[in-house]
């Protein structure tokens, strides 16, 4: 069965209302934490898996994917943030045909504590299953005044942006099926003031990956 995009949202703030989720579709939650150092103090929410591969600002602020296989009828994410820290941001996708297990298509791509600027550009992105969705997340851990202005991809695609433009945010997300496998392709994110920022990009595949992809995990 082929991914698709179900819901996507995204909230400064603790706890992001969601509407009500289709039991088995992939729950994927891009959290940005603030003042628990790191590592060792990830956010964490009862029933979800916490990725291993994060992305930070400074020393404890960082943006972790949690992710979970919706029991149905789940509408609030309100993660806890690691020891002494608090939740900033969250932004969510649900994705239909998930096959129940996390596979990933490639290694997760992560970029810390970015010099200040107004844009950022990935590690060229390689995929080897042509069903796969990237996920991707871009966090100031401040607001990026002005908002996310847009996503880019150098091959020309645009990933779907969560939600509006326009807005200030603390992090912005994206997601992208690209129906074809992906060689060397970069994703830029861009907003209105200059921020020191960090990036995540998980590429998950909606089946086991050969042996050049990576076997069930979670990185």
């Amino acid at each position: 069965m082929a991914f698709a995009l179900v819901n996507s949202g995204v909230v400064d703030g603790t706890s992001l209302t969601i509407p009500a989720a289709t039991a088995g579709n992939l729950l994927a939650a891009f959290v940005t934490q603030n003042g628990a150092t790191l590592p060792g103090n990830p956010p964490t929410l009862a029933g979800w898996a916490t990725s291993g591969s994060y992305a930070t600002t400074t020393a404890s602020t960082g943006v972790f994917l949690l992710t979970k296989t919706a029991a149905g009828g789940e509408t609030t994410i309100a993660p806890t943030a690691g020891t002494g820290g608090t939740i900033d941001a969250i932004s969510y996708f649900e994705i239909s045909g998930y096959p129940g297990t996390l596979y990933l298509d490639g290694s997760p791509i992560t970029a810390s504590n970015i010099s200040s600027a107004t844009t950022y550009t990935s590690a060229p992105v390689t995929t080897v299953v042509a069903g796969s969705i990237l996920l991707m997340c871009s966090t100031t851990g401040t607001n990026q005044d002005g908002g996310q202005l847009a996503w880019a991809a150098s091959n020309l695609a645009v990933p779907v942006l969560v939600g509006a433009s326009g807005t200030n945010l603390k992090q912005t997300s994206a997601s992208y099926i690209p129906g074809v496998t992906l060689s060397g392709v970069t994703f830029t994110a861009s907003w209105t003031t200059s921020r020191v920022s960090g990036f995540l990009l998980f590429a998950i595949s909606p089946t086991l990956p050969p042996a050049s992809g990576i076997p069930p995990a979670f990185l």
